[in-house]
C-alpha cells in the first residue's frame, strides 16, 4: 500500500478531492483547520494570520 499526504490551503480543498477522484483514490482522510508556520508563513486562523491548512492522507 502507498500512501500519499498533501498540505493545502483550506480554500482549495474541493480542488483536491476533484484531483484524487479522477485518480481513482478509493479511501482517504482529511484533517480539517490545521495551523502552522512554514515556508509561506503563518498560518493560524486568527485576524493577524488568516487562513487555515488541510492535511490529507490518500491510499
Amino acid at each position: 500500500m502507498k500512501l500519499l499526504m498533501i498540505i493545502s490551503p483550506e480554500a482549495r480543498q474541493g480542488e483536491i478531492r476533484e484531483l484524487i477522484g479522477r485518480h481513482d483514490v478509493r479511501a482517504y482522510t482529511e484533517l480539517t483547520r490545521v495551523i502552522g508556520e512554514g515556508a509561506t508563513g503563518k498560518h493560524l486562523g486568527t485576524h493577524a494570520w488568516p487562513g487555515q491548512s488541510v492535511i490529507g492522507l490518500y491510499t
